[in-house]
């Protein structure tokens, strides 16, 4: 099962690198995705954003992500869920150009997954993209 899982995360990798212009110029990548517990089959919010070559700390480079990364983000959801080891959100972070990725998961439901607006969602995802121009 966890070869499975890798590959899974593996796919999720490829798939948004496969969406990325070849011709622009980014240093980090950042997804973040939140699961809906009750509903397997329902993402609630998916965010992502580049850390250009030469950032604007100001302002982020928001990224849509493509069907392809979305369909593999659920993909690696279920398989988690069917292997017993459900997670409600994950963190992904993608270095360039060598690809090395990190996901992190979390099993705590955010107030948006319990139906609630999360005021801070915005303000913690602004500061991640933070911390990752402050990481060289």
């Amino acid at each position: 099962m966890f070869t499975q899982l890798a590959a899974r995360q593996s796919e999720v990798v490829t798939a948004f690198m496969d969406s990325l212009e070849p011709e622009l110029s980014w240093r980090r990548a950042f997804i973040h995705a939140e699961f809906p517990a009750d509903d397997p089959d329902a993402m609630s919010l998916t965010e992502a954003f580049l850390v250009l070559a030469r950032p604007d700390p100001a302002r982020p480079h928001w990224l849509p992500l493509e069907f392809p990364v979305i369909a593999a983000l659920e993909r690696l959801y279920r398989d988690y869920l069917a292997a017993g080891q459900g997670f409600t959100q994950l963190d992904l972070s993608i270095a360039a150009p060598d690809g090395k990725y990190r996901f992190e998961f979390s099993r705590d439901p955010s107030p948006r997954l319990n139906g609630q607006r999360d005021p801070d969602a915005e303000p913690r995802l602004l500061r991640r993209y933070a911390d990752l121009l402050a990481e060289r």
